[in-house]
């Protein structure tokens, strides 16, 4: 069996960044690039765009749509 250790980062921006827009009441697109690296080492680079929302009331984020390239 083989375990993969997940690395996550734990980063709320006081802002929107340069890749995200305000699209409605506590709603956000977000449009972004990644690399990630396989299980052969090969390196590979995408895109993905999405929508969030936050709810007050549980100080919860939900995801709305994600489109990953």
């Amino acid at each position: 069996m083989r375990i993969v250790k997940l690395l996550f980062v734990d980063v709320r921006p006081h802002r929107p960044g340069p890749g995200t827009r305000h699209i409605g009441y506590c709603a956000y697109e977000v449009n972004s690039n990644f690399d990630a690296q396989n299980g052969f080492g090969a390196m590979l680079r995408g895109t993905f765009s999405g929508a969030i929302r936050y709810f007050h009331d549980g100080g919860s984020w939900q995801t709305q749509g994600l489109t990953v390239n």
